[in-house]
């Protein structure tokens, strides 16, 4: 599969994967099964990083994260994790990501933990044959990822929910032992849902159809109300902005990405660059590649140069601004950190597109996942 600008098709509460992949949510559900009831025990993982956690130790906390290395909402969670790390670092806290549901060419979880050290600073795990989201399906709802479940000092389940929701609220709600904060952060969430039910069924219609003059304040609305947890649909904003040739307003807006919603979603700053300047919805006068240029270092900066497929990106805005030499240097990077043979010959040609001052194929890359 290669990268290509995706038609995302959002329901009210999802972003769907590919056929006979498991769902990635971008809303979790209303009710949570298993609040209160003991956490399963990590029985069947392969353990990459950190001390085998055999058992939830009673007086401390936990919060387990089911991801993939292949989904770009997950890997984008894992600045969110590393900031609540160093935010609760004496607080006994422990902090466990289990990889799920693998895909054929995706970057091995270990191969990631190796590259990314510097944001992965906890322990991991790898499921084995889906037997732990088969024991953690019998307690909670684990329809798709990402994932986070808030495990008390009593080894109890407190919370289940998507990451970019109030895991930070919660997390300090169960820290405290505060009853009360936890079920008014919870409320308070699910109470937002119910109040952007018709806003985000609006937004869905308004994608699926092209709606492109609604859009923008849809998105208004629903980031106005939580920031965190709707900041990804910022980028769908910017995409009608420059479909209504409002191209100043767009170019405003996509600046203010990089310090407002955007600011630490690399997989979304990089899906931005990648759009600008290869979208065949864009007439080439319209692509603004300075925009592209900053969101793709920025993106770049956040992985800590060590994305491929990002490095690929920035290569890419390299050469729509003709800087030959830097796109160069960029796709070298980008082929030393490819993992498959797949991936090396698909960014090496690429690289010779560039040093032979070709235009490489506009859907040449690798795959927006999900």
């Amino acid at each position: 599969m290669v990268k290509t600008l995706m038609s995302l098709v959002l329901t009210s509460a999802a972003l769907v994967a590919a056929p006979g992949v498991p769902r990635v949510t971008g809303l979790p559900v209303d009710s949570q099964p298993g609040i209160g009831e003991a956490a399963p025990k990590l029985k069947h993982v392969e353990w990459i990083q950190g001390k085998p956690v055999k058992s939830f130790r009673r007086g401390t906390v936990y919060v387990l994260d089911f991801w993939a290395s292949w989904s770009g909402i997950c890997r984008d969670t894992m600045t969110q994790l590393r900031s609540l790390r160093e935010k609760h670092a004496d607080d006994r806290v422990s902090f466990i990501s289990v990889a799920i549901w693998p895909r054929s060419g995706m970057v091995p979880p270990e191969l990631f933990v190796k590259q990314r050290h510097e944001l992965m600073g906890h322990t991991v795990a790898r499921d084995k044959n889906d037997m732990t989201v088969n024991d953690w399906k019998k307690v909670i709802d684990l329809p798709a990822f990402p994932r986070a479940v808030v495990i008390d000092r009593k080894g109890k389940i407190a919370w289940v929910g998507h990451p970019h929701a109030n895991l930070a609220e919660v997390l300090s709600a169960v820290i405290a032992k505060d009853d009360a904060l936890l079920d008014a952060s919870v409320s308070a969430f699910e109470q937002m849902l119910e109040d952007t039910k018709d806003t985000r069924e609006a937004f869905t219609k308004a994608l699926k159809y092209a709606y492109w003059d609604r859009m923008p304040e849809y998105v208004d609305r629903l980031i106005a109300l939580d920031p965190s947890y709707f900041g990804y649909l910022a980028r769908y904003k910017y995409r009608a902005l420059t479909q209504l040739d409002r191209l100043d307003d767009a170019a405003e807006y996509g600046r203010s990405l990089l310090t407002g919603a955007l600011a630490e979603r690399a997989w979304q700053l990089d899906m931005l660059a990648w759009s600008i300047t290869t979208s065949s919805e864009y007439e080439e006068d319209e692509r603004d590649l300075e925009l592209a240029l900053a969101a793709a270092q920025l993106a770049n900066e956040l992985s800590d140069g060590k994305d491929w497929s990002i490095l690929d990106t920035l290569a890419r805005v390299h050469y729509g601004r003709k800087e030959s030499d830097e796109a160069i240097a960029m796709q070298k990077r980008a082929v030393e950190l490819t993992f498959s043979h797949f991936q090396r010959t698909l960014a090496e040609s690429i690289l010779f597109a560039y040093v032979e001052g070709r235009k490489p194929p506009r859907n040449t890359g690798r795959l927006f996942d999900g």
